[in-house]
């Protein structure tokens, strides 16, 4: 499906046979992660199971979710039978809480 795409498109899995939940993060998780940090343009998801556990794993690994409402299916003679893969927008989500692990001062 990638030479459908304009030459400018790049992509990134963050989910697959070596990388990815419930895998650990490795080094190529960590480049992927920070490659989808310093983007700053759209950001959006092929994916053919939206609801997949190691998915949205991935993605809340990433701070990333599936914008409501904004998927379309992809038309493709590539998945006779199959279900069809979908193209979702992505947002970001606010950064995760840090824990401040410092003592109370005392007086």
């Amino acid at each position: 499906l990638a030479p459908a795409f304009p030459d400018s498109t790049r992509f990134v899995r963050i989910v697959g046979n070596v990388l990815g939940p419930p895998l650990p993060e490795w080094a190529l998780d960590r480049a992927v992660h920070e490659r989808l940090q310093r983007h700053d343009g759209p950001l959006l998801l092929l994916a053919s199971d939206l609801s997949e556990t190691s998915l949205q794993t991935a993605l809340q690994r990433h701070r990333l979710t599936v914008t409501a409402g904004a998927c379309d299916p992809v038309d493709s003679n590539l998945f006779d039978g199959e279900t069809r893969p979908q193209l979702c927008e992505l947002r970001r989500l606010p950064p995760a809480p840090t824990t401040d692990t410092a003592s109370p001062s005392t007086q």
